[in-house]
């Protein structure tokens, strides 16, 4: 059997009580679509914040909040 909440598929179940992680929070908050690695199960139910380009020409990094 398969548990969905520590699938992570249920996305509404994330966070919901302790223990709180400041840090994941953090990343999550500030990233794009919200999508950030804050626990190394982040990139399951399609929440990878991978970006994948086939013919990368330049990449402009910007860190700010």
């Amino acid at each position: 059997m398969v548990c969905p909440v520590l699938q992570g598929q249920l996305q509404s179940a994330w966070y919901a009580k302790g223990p709180y992680n400041a840090y994941a929070k953090f990343w999550h908050d500030h990233s794009i679509d919200r999508k950030a690695y804050g626990f190394s199960y982040d990139d399951v139910a399609d929440q990878s914040s991978t970006l994948v380009s086939p013919t990368p020409e330049h990449v402009v990094l910007g860190i700010g909040f």
